[in-house]
């Protein structure tokens, strides 16, 4: 839904993007955002967004970005659209107020007086992952004139170097984990449309990646307070270590000898003074520090480096984001990246297509180790994002989770799981059934199988266009004294002090109650299974089945190395004398298997494991009503003993 006299060149995927904008500011405040991938045209989806809010409005619209180059880049494509733009920004020179709709750098908005800030509808944010301070009070100031006040934020990489993503909630509704995200500044992410999508789409350039045989050793470098490396450290790594540089750069000029446009990234302006040397002469240029960084200069060097006047640019810290320069066919990797954002930024350099100097795909070399730093030799363009570090686990254990479908809004809620070593079912809404498959109450409400407090759903809020968090919770503590009903983690209640107790305690004592013979010998029909291969922390491979029963799941650890039950478990799968020589195998004989019809178990004594008796025993008719099967991925098991 694009403003019905737009004449921008838009693609399918854009016209969705800005579709899902629009129908978000349509009926929310929240602030938003949008995923893109470098070379996706963010421009194009942002002149669209700021016309349609200009022109439904009636108000003026802000878009702000990092640097003067994207602010002209984004003000120009805005032109497109037959419509004047100012600019309001020191570095580029102009500081327009008077248009409806306006581009600017945040240091020069946020210096502007009150005046400026008054009459705007929304405020457009350019590499919205890059969220800083000064573009939070921006529209703070802007909001206190409108409450209603919209911001929209575009981003190739929607997450920050320790705090994870920067929204709270997925296009598809759900919750990103306090793990993954502190604090974001965007409600939710509204579109994503990935790099593997677009390149498959022949929108952007197919990348081809090589990591270099020599390269500079980085394992010694460390993140300061700031999120950055040690600038010692980084000296150490990459400077003056002339014939190592000489190879790498030997390297790229060999690599590089049919492309066209080569973009390099040093570490420090000594590292690319350094690197510049071993250049071709004439054919190769610095940019950083103070070498060609400001006004016509800066500008001349650009225009003759996208002109292909010469193939080598070298640069430290600057062009990793807002430089277009669609012929760059090769990039090389010569310094040490904090975050997998920042790699993916500096790759985008060279995912444009180019029809003119009939570029075909995109050569990354990274002479830095930062595929292997972040965890990126299976896909560069699917990083791992975590804020917090993990408590340590055991290898062989699966992640513990719950699913918890809310009562009240239905939101799919994901939560750590409390313990099940007796494998409790566990029903749709994430309450723990007993035996009878019913619910277990509790003097705090009925027994949740996770740890989880409040529905992490949205509903709508007092004020329209407000959302706020679902209120439903799956504990709550009455107060003894004045009957308040607080949260469940309450030390003390919120209307008249009260202290309040503990509730682990109690729902421990529960569960304990709930549990019938916890060590008889078990006999079960299986109504689903699964397999994963795993190695565990000593390197042995290990299998892991988990047998879904009308009880609940029974995960069982397996190893060819416990041969008995191994050839069990086989004959039981295969046949007699059927046996697997290993997991691998075992696991491509599976196809189209069906499972054993039941499994006899029993949990040892002073143990938390299973001990995997027999296989295809017959069942005994279940007493009371059959228990409903519940989702959870149980505490981990080890099986001990043999298979008869």
């Amino acid at each position: 839904m694009t403003p019905s006299n737009s004449t921008l060149p838009l693609r399918p995927y854009q016209e969705d993007a800005i579709a899902a904008a629009i129908k978000w500011m349509r009926r929310s405040v929240e602030p938003a955002c949008i995923e893109l991938p470098t070379g996706a045209g963010k421009s194009w989806c942002i002149a669209a967004i700021a016309d349609w809010v200009r022109e439904f409005s009636g108000k003026r619209v802000l878009v702000t970005a990092p640097g003067s180059e994207l602010v002209e880049q984004d003000y120009e494509k805005y032109l497109e659209t037959g419509r004047e733009a100012g600019i309001f920004s020191a570095s580029v020179g102009r500081k327009d107020a008077g248009q409806l709709v306006t581009y600017g750098t945040p240091v020069s908005i946020f210096r502007a007086n009150d005046e400026f800030a008054a009459d705007f509808g929304a405020v457009i944010v350019d590499e919205a992952h890059r969220i800083t301070p000064t573009i939070r009070k921006i529209i703070a100031r802007m909001q206190a004139a409108n409450p209603n006040l919209r911001a929209l934020g575009l981003t190739a990489t929607p997450y920050r170097l320790g705090t994870g993503y920067v929204y709270r909630y997925t296009p598809e509704g759900q919750y990103v984990p306090d793990d993954q995200a502190v604090d974001p500044y965007f409600n939710s992410l509204l579109y994503r449309i990935t790099t593997h999508e677009l390149i498959k789409l022949k929108y952007l350039t197919p990348v081809v990646t090589d990591v270099g045989i020599d390269h500079y050793i980085t394992s010694s470098l460390r993140v300061n307070r700031t999120g950055t490396f040690d600038a010692g450290d980084v000296q150490a790594a990459f400077e003056h270590h002339d014939s190592l540089t000489a190879k790498i750069v030997e390297t790229v000029v060999e690599k590089t000898r049919d492309r066209c446009g080569v973009l390099l990234f040093a570490s420090t302006v000594q590292h690319a003074k350094e690197i510049l040397k071993h250049l071709p002469r004439g054919q190769a240029k610095m940019i950083g520090g103070k070498v060609n960084m400001t006004g016509k200069p800066r500008k001349e060097l650009l225009k003759a480096f996208k002109a292909a006047e010469f193939k080598y640019l070298v640069n430290v810290d600057v062009l990793t984001t807002g430089f277009d320069a669609p012929h760059i066919d090769a990039i090389a990797v010569l310094r040490a990246t904090e975050s997998p954002g920042l790699l993916e930024q500096i790759i985008g350099r060279g995912l444009r297509l180019s029809p003119e100097t009939n570029k075909h795909d995109c050569l990354f070399m990274d002479f830095a180790e930062n595929v292997e730093r972040h965890g990126l030799g299976d896909d560069l363009f699917d990083p791992t994002i975590k804020v917090r570090k993990p408590k340590a686990v055991d290898a062989d254990a699966p992640p513990e989770y719950v699913d918890a479908v809310c009562p009240q809004c239905q939101h799919a809620n994901h939560f750590k799981a409390r313990e099940n070593p007796e494998l409790l079912a566990i029903d749709g809404n994430g309450y723990f059934l007993d035996v009878d498959g019913k619910r277990i109450p509790t003097p705090f409400g009925n027994f949740p199988a996770h740890f989880g407090r409040h529905c992490r759903g949205q509903v709508a809020g007092e004020r329209p266009g407000k959302l706020k968090q679902c209120g439903y919770r799956w504990l709550e503590k009455a107060c003894p004294d004045c009957k308040h009903v607080n949260d469940v983690s309450a030390k003390q209640c919120s209307a008249c002090g009260a202290e309040l107790v503990d509730p682990e305690d109690k729902l421990t004592e529960i569960y304990s109650l709930v549990v019938t013979d916890p060590f008889a010998e078990r006999t079960e029909e299986v109504v689903g299974w699964d397999a994963h291969a795993y190695t565990s922390r000593s390197g042995r491979p290990t299998l892991l089945i988990r047998w879904n029963t009308k009880r609940g799941l029974v995960p069982v650890w397996y190893s060819p190395e416990r041969r008995a039950m191994w050839r069990a478990l086989c004959a039981a799968v295969f046949g007699p004398g059927h046996v697997a020589p290993d997991i691998k195998q075992f696991l491509a004989y599976l196809q189209h298997r069906p499972a054993p019809r039941s499994i006899t178990y029993r949990r040892q004594q002073g143990a938390m494991w299973n001990e995997l008796i027999d296989y295809n025993r017959e069942v005994a008719p279940a007493a009371g009503a059959s228990i409903g099967r519940g989702r959870v991925r149980g505490k981990r098991f080890a099986p001990s003993g043999t298979a008869a």
